[in-house]
């Protein structure tokens, strides 16, 4: 534990939430100090006067959660103003670097490892970064469709190119994940380490006691969707596929956690499909409230179109729960028996309707789920992490 207890860990992040925040804070236990530079919106403050949904988790509040971290985790919050245009994302990266720059010569932060989460913004940061402070690069690699962005655009590619050969230690969230990043070149040190979640939070708990909690009747079937109501999330298929389900379900409840820009379209396709008694739409919700959804539900969905490695598949995992998604990005590589759930393709709302049937059908060994996702608690996760560390640190 006491690897580096007389050393300083930098952290570049797009946000301090969720999985970032959970694994900074396991790291933070090998380190003296753990400094974290944190991008945010300020225009997402706008939510307080005009209550726009898509803008609350980009609210200061929700992306830096400071509320409660080990005292040798220290804030540096970076605020940055853009129009989402791909031009001005563009130079997004150099921005924030000089922001960074000047947090860290005003603070006199002293670092020996930078740690930076997506290749863009936060690797690019790191990899001047780097280069002017002369440490040691990691960088984790979430996500895998905007790879192929980069891949298509000479520009996109030229720049993360420069940000992966910079780097120290790669560490995309999957198989799948290291394949898109070895296809730029000279990409260096690969080592595949996936998401992880905090057992110390998604754990199991009684799913009638939960129901009563939110108010839930405790003998409907119950699926549990979260994510951003954005396409690439593919609740469109979900509620397609609830459609065919309450053909023989017809007391099935889908609840739906999330915000975004599809809220209007999806809820105009709950009412053209009928579907108004089935589905529940609840909203954002802060992370530390999403263990008691988990542990209300019968089975979790998440039919994407694309993935990296989404945390939440963990949570569910973590709490017991079978899951049942969409054969991409990472998750076949987690989901490898079915034993502990069911994966279909994209787009397909009537295999994802058969396959929930099969799984709500299914006799599950819970506590095989629970022992299986021990492995990818932060602890053990960050374990890894760390191997990966001494490789580059005395």
């Amino acid at each position: 534990m006491n690897h580096f207890k007389e050393k300083n860990l930098l952290i570049i992040a797009h946000n301090y939430n969720s999985f970032q925040k959970d694994q900074i804070e396991e790291l933070a236990n090998y380190f003296n100090k753990v400094y974290v530079l944190v991008r945010y919106k300020p225009i997402a403050e706008l939510y307080r006067l005009f209550k726009i949904k898509s803008l609350q988790k980009h609210m200061k509040i929700n992306a830096i959660n400071d509320r409660v971290k080990p005292s040798n985790v220290l804030i540096y919050p970076m605020p940055v103003f853009y129009l989402p245009l791909d031009f001005i994302y563009r130079h997004l990266g150099i921005r924030l670097f000089y922001k960074a720059r000047k947090i860290i010569k005003n603070e006199q932060l002293t670092f020996d490892i930078i740690h930076a989460h997506f290749a863009w913004t936060s690797g690019y940061i790191g990899y001047r970064l780097k280069n002017e402070y002369n440490v040691p690069l990691a960088i984790t690699v979430h996500g895998s469709s905007r790879y192929i962005k980069y891949l298509k655009s000479p520009l996109w590619t030229k720049l993360i190119n420069k940000v992966f050969e910079g780097s120290d230690i790669l560490i995309p969230v999957s198989e799948r994940n290291a394949m898109n990043v070895r296809s730029f070149k000279n990409t260096g040190n690969i080592s595949v380490i996936p998401n992880g979640y905090n057992r110390n939070v998604f754990f199991p708990q009684d799913k009638y006691v939960s129901r009563k909690k939110l108010d839930l009747h405790e003998n409907r079937l119950i699926l549990l969707n979260i994510g951003y109501l954005q396409e690439v999330k593919g609740q469109e298929y979900l509620l397609k596929s609830v459609s065919i389900l309450k053909e023989n379900y017809p007391d099935i409840l889908c609840i739906i956690i999330g915000e975004g820009e599809l809220r209007r379209k999806l809820s105009e396709k709950i009412v053209e499909l009928n579907i108004s008694e089935n589905v529940l739409m609840v909203g954002y919700k802060e992370h530390h409230e999403i263990p008691i959804w988990i542990n209300a539900c019968d089975l979790f969905v998440l039919p994407s179109l694309s993935e990296g490695n989404p945390t939440v598949m963990f949570e569910t995992l973590g709490c017991g729960k079978p899951y049942v998604g969409t054969a991409v990005g990472g998750v076949p590589e987690i989901i490898n028996s079915e034993d502990y759930g069911f994966l279909c393709r994209v787009k397909n709302p009537e295999e994802l309707a058969e396959i929930v049937k099969k799984a709500l059908s299914k006799k599950w060994d819970y506590s095989a789920i629970i022992n299986y996702s021990k492995q990818f608690s932060w602890d053990e996760i960050c374990k890894k992490i760390i191997s990966e560390y001494s490789k580059v640190l005395s």
